[in-house]
């Protein structure tokens, strides 16, 4: 049995089990300049095709040598140190991060810089900041902190929708912290649109999978293709026995609202939440266990959405707004345009053990979602 690790560098306390997330936004394709600054949000780029051109290509809509990539990607990724208690000179942990805006907007993982109450961060060139986390999204593992700079190199950002199985990638982070700063690994991709589960089993991150070497202190530093943009967020790998080469990084393009809206708000705004985990019945599911398709209750969050509602642990959501729910996916589909203090209607299956089995319906009124935890 494996396990998805994600990939910071934990002083002492070995690895950091982490979360998934499920918001997703559109994405906008305006074709502006990825060297942004903070106030317009961060901006998405179609690779190069054969008509158009650019300086950082050798020609014309053609791709970079490993050698260039490296060269325009290493001064976007940094170090990052998180310190997490008073008293102590040694850092926590450490991950890597990517400059998203000339003047100092630097994404990472969520885990990297969880608990921090410090954050140190160190340019490719060796200088060092003072770091502010402005915004975390457990559910996304997504966070925004800013430095106190000016003129520095942000990533151009790639479009995650056009990458394919086979496509080459490079990975660029500080595996192991700083003594090893600025690694750059290449591989390919292995597969696209992988559904990676957090460990609470609620919620999946749309992932690219690689086998560019992805290890601890990796976490937070940029997947790019081989136009040396960036199309991934590297996340976590598989870590166990008879298990090489799989690594995950969240792609882009569903980053892309989340990190917008941690730089404009703190939180991902207007999103919402149910504050219950779940477990997917499928078919085979339901013929063991005699229950119907749908989601199974496992945990309902005190003070959350569906609390007080008349729904309990072991109930079975079967229908949200009078469609039918089978997946986690169904559900999220349903969740997509409410807003908090929006309304839904869920059909729920309640087994009884005296034969007395129930279907009823309850009204749920939305909270809204900060990312403060992993149940949706």
């Amino acid at each position: 049995m494996f396990g998805a690790i994600l990939c910071c560098v934990v002083a002492l306390a070995g690895i950091i089990i982490g979360a998934g997330y499920i918001y997703k936004g559109t994405v906008g394709e305006d074709g502006t300049s990825s060297r942004a600054s903070s106030s317009g949000g961060v901006s998405i780029n179609d690779k190069p095709d054969s008509g158009s051109s650019g300086s950082a290509l050798p020609a014309a809509g053609e791709k970079l040598t490993t050698e260039q990539v490296a060269a325009k990607l290493k001064p976007s990724v940094v170090g990052i140190a998180t310190y997490n208690q008073a008293g102590t000179v040694e850092a926590s942990s450490y991950g890597s991060g990517i400059i998203i805006s000339e003047d100092g907007y630097i994404v990472t993982n969520a885990h990297v810089v969880s608990g921090a109450i410090g954050v140190t961060v160190t340019l490719n060139n060796g200088e060092d900041y003072s770091g502010t986390v402005i915004g975390t999204d457990a559910k996304t593992d997504l966070a925004v902190v800013k430095i106190e700079a000016k003129n520095l190199t942000p990533a151009e950002l790639g479009n995650s929708d056009q990458m394919e199985v086979g496509e080459q990638v490079a990975a660029v982070g500080n595996p192991g912290g700083p003594t090893l700063a600025g690694s750059v690994t290449y591989g390919y991709v292995s597969a696209i649109n992988r559904q990676i589960a957090s460990t609470s089993g609620a919620y999946s991150m749309n992932c690219i999978q690689t086998d560019a070497a992805i290890n601890p202190g990796n976490s937070g530093g940029a997947l790019a293709n081989m136009y040396g943009q960036v199309v991934g967020i590297n996340s976590s790998k598989i870590a166990a026995t008879d298990y090489e080469g799989i690594g995950f990084a969240i792609a882009i393009n569903d980053a892309k609202p989340i990190i917008d809206s941690l730089m404009q708000n703190g939180y991902v705004k207007d999103r919402v939440k149910l504050g219950i985990s779940v477990t997917e019945i499928n078919e085979t599911l339901a013929k063991i266990n005699d229950l119907p398709q749908g989601l199974y209750i496992k945990q309902i969050n005190p003070g959350g959405s569906m609390d007080g509602v008349g729904v309990q642990v072991g109930d079975v959501i079967t229908k949200v707004n009078g469609t039918d729910i089978t997946s986690f996916d169904d559900l999220q589909n349903q969740l997509k345009g409410q807003k908090p203090g929006d309304k839904i209607k869920m059909t729920i299956y309640r087994k009884s053990q005296s034969g007395a089995d129930k279907t009823f319906e309850v009204v749920v009124e939305l909270q809204e979602d900060t990312g403060a935890s992993s149940a949706s």
